[in-house]
């Protein structure tokens, strides 16, 4: 007897496909808060600036780029609203579908 699995995967896309370079890759770059949005932070080459990507797994994988520096990125589960950590320090919440920052607290202790 077959027992089935509790959870059914299904390989929507290949992040290599959408110029992805495969050392953006991991744990600390790649975001999959739900199954909405997988959010990248790269930086293809020392002389290329740092860059934030967005794919929209609900919307034909559409592919948005940004050039953000931040040292983590992660997306809400269903809106278009991104957070980033900057400096180690600083907290900001954009809205990019309005194209408004939301909040930004910047912690002044260890």
């Amino acid at each position: 007897m077959a027992s089935a699995l509790p959870i059914r995967f299904t390989e929507l896309l290949q992040l290599t496909q959408v110029d992805i370079t495969p050392s953006a890759i991991g744990f600390n770059s790649c975001t999959l808060e739900s199954d909405t949005y997988i959010c990248v932070r790269q930086k293809p080459s020392e002389d290329a600036q740092p860059e934030v990507i967005i794919i929209n797994l609900k919307n034909n994988n559409e592919v948005i780029r940004r050039p953000i520096k931040a040292d983590s990125a992660i997306m809400h589960w269903h809106k278009q609203v991104i957070a980033l950590k900057a400096n180690q320090r600083t907290l900001q919440i954009f809205d990019l579908g309005q194209k408004l920052k939301l909040k930004s607290y910047t912690m002044n202790e260890d």
